[in-house]
C-alpha cells in the first residue's frame, strides 16, 4: 500500500546515524503527499528498531528512546527537552538548580541518559574498512630487538623471459634501441626500489636505537626525537627521512605505529628529554585513576606530573595535552554520589 512505499522511501533516505535529515517540505514535494500522511509514516518509522531511528536530531533521538523505556523518565526527558545545551556542556549544577533537585538525584538521570545510543544507525552502517599492513616489524629475537621488512607488500619488478631473449637477440636497430632504453628504465626503477627498502631499514634501525626504551617498556617511554637527528646520523637530508616515513607503518610489541609517530618534540624530565606523547600518557593515567567526585584540576595535574614523573610543564601545556586527548575539564568530569 501507499504507506508501506512511503516508509520504505524514508528508510532508504536515512543517513549512517539512522537520522532522517530531509525536511518535511522536501519529502512532501518528493513523495507528493500531505503533511499529515508524512507525519503518520514518520511516527511509524520512529517506532522501529533500533530505538531512535528516524529522528531528525540527537535531541529527538534521545527523547524517542526515553519514551520507549519502562521506567519513569519524566526528569530525564525534561533535561533533554528543556536543558539540552546545558546537558551537552555538562553544566550539572545549573540543570539541578533549574529542576530544583539535588546533584546526586540529577546524576541518576544523567547516568540513565548516557545508556542511550545518540546515533542508533552506526551499529548497522557498513562503512569501508581500510586495513593497514605493517611495512616493518620490530621484534625481539635472541634477546635483541631486530627490524624485519615485510617483503610481501613491497613492489616487485622483473623482466619477462620473452623480452630478455628478444633483448639479447639480433633485431632491427629501432627495436633493439627501444628495448635497451626500456631495460635501462626498468633497471633504474628496480635499483630505486632496493635503495628505498635499504633506506627504510636504516631509518627504522636508527629509530630503534634512539627509542629503545619505548620498545622495551612501552609508549610512556618515548623520547624526544627529530628528523634532523636521524638525518645527521645517516648522512641524509631531512626531506628524505620525511618521505621514507610517510604512510609507513611498523608493528611493535605495543601495537601498530606509524613511523612518523616516533618523532616528537619533548619536555625536560630530570635532565632528559621526554616526548610529549609520553607526557600525554601520564596525564591520561592520572585522570583515569582520579576520584570522579573530586576530579583533578589542570594545576593539580601539573603538580602530580612533577611529583610522580619529574615532568615540569605549565598549566597551559597540560590543558593543551588534555584537549589533544579529548579529556574535558575537571568541572565536566565531576560526578555526584
Amino acid at each position: 500500500n501507499e504507506e508501506y512505499k512511503i516508509i520504505k522511501y524514508l528508510i532508504y533516505n536515512l543517513d549512517k546515524n539512522g537520522f532522517l535529515m530531509e525536511s518535511d517540505e522536501e519529502l512532501i514535494h518528493e513523495l507528493n503527499i500531505s503533511f499529515v500522511q508524512l507525519q503518520i509514516c514518520i511516527d511509524t518509522l520512529q517506532r522501529f528498531e533500533p530505538s531512535g531511528v528516524g529522528a531528525r536530531s540527537v535531541k529527538e533521538c534521545l527523547l524517542i528512546q526515553l519514551n520507549g523505556l519502562e521506567v519513569d523518565t519524566t526528569i530525564a526527558k525534561q533535561v533533554i527537552k528543556d536543558y539540552f545545551d546545558l546537558f551537552v556542556n555538562k553544566n550539572w549544577k545549573e540543570i539541578a538548580k533549574k529542576l530544583k533537585i539535588s546533584l546526586p538525584d540529577l546524576q541518576k538521570e544523567i547516568d540513565l541518559i548516557l545508556t542511550l545510543q545518540p546515533r542508533p544507525g552506526l551499529n548497522y552502517f557498513q562503512d569501508q574498512v581500510n586495513y593497514v599492513a605493517p611495512d616493518l616489524t620490530v621484534e625481539k629475537i635472541g634477546g635483541e630487538f631486530v627490524v624485519l621488512i615485510n617483503d610481501k607488500i613491497m613492489p616487485r619488478l622483473k623482466v619477462l623471459n620473452e623480452y630478455s631473449s628478444i633483448l639479447n637477440g639480433q633485431h632491427e636497430k629501432e627495436v633493439s634501441t627501444y628495448l635497451k632504453d626500456k631495460n635501462t628504465q626498468v633497471n633504474w626503477l628496480m635499483k630505486s626500489l632496493e635503495e628505498r627498502k635499504s633506506t627504510m631499514l636504516a631509518v627504522m634501525n636508527c629509530i630503534l636505537r634512539k627509542q629503545i626504551a619505548f620498545f622495551e617498556k612501552g609508549p610512556a617511554n618515548l623520547k624526544t626525537l627529530t628528523l634532523r637527528e636521524i638525518a645527521e646520523e645517516l648522512s641524509l637530508h631531512e626531506s628524505t627521512i620525511s618521505r621514507t616515513c610517510k604512510n609507513k607503518y611498523v608493528q611493535t610489541p605495543f601495537g601498530l605505529y606509524e613511523m612518523k609517530k616516533f618523532f616528537h618534540q619533548g619536555v625536560s624530565v630530570d635532565g632528559e628529554e621526554l616526548a610529549s606523547t609520553s607526557v600525554q600518557v601520564f596525564i591520561k593515567q592520572l585522570v583515569d585513576k582520579e576520584n570522579k567526585e573530586k576530579p583533578l584540576s589542570d594545576q593539580k595535574l601539573v603538580e602530580l606530573l612533577a611529583e610522580k614523573h619529574g615532568v615540569e610543564i605549565s598549566r597551559r601545556t597540560v590543558a593543551k595535552y588534555r584537549d589533544i586527548l579529548r579529556i574535558p575539564g575537571s568541572s565536566k568530569r565531576k560526578r555526584f554520589s
